[in-house]
């Protein structure tokens, strides 16, 4: 099953990334959410102009999954979201 639009690389691929709405506030929880297989791991780098703000790791749902946070005053004017699937790594039960 495919997750995302293949890129230039090979065996890469491009996710389409969703956020719930479209403009957010200081203190607002921003909602991402990217298609990814079952049990993989994601990292979720988020960046402004100046440089990485922060860093999560998540293990990934079926279908959709769903990352929250909260949107800071460092997140103006713009942030940045980049996601990778590990889909071979499977997180340690």
């Amino acid at each position: 099953m495919e997750y995302g639009s293949k890129g230039n690389s090979e065996g890469a691929t491009l996710l389409a990334i969703n956020t719930d709405k479209e403009k957010y506030n200081p203190g607002d929880e921003i909602k991402l959410t990217f298609p990814a297989p079952e049990n993989a791991r994601a990292i979720v780098t988020l960046e402004n102009a100046t440089g990485v703000l922060d860093e999560l790791r998540i293990n990934t749902e079926k279908g959709n999954t769903i990352v929250s946070f909260k949107a800071r005053p460092e997140m103006a004017p713009n942030v940045y979201a980049y996601v990778t699937v590990d889909s071979a790594s499977r997180p340690d039960s």
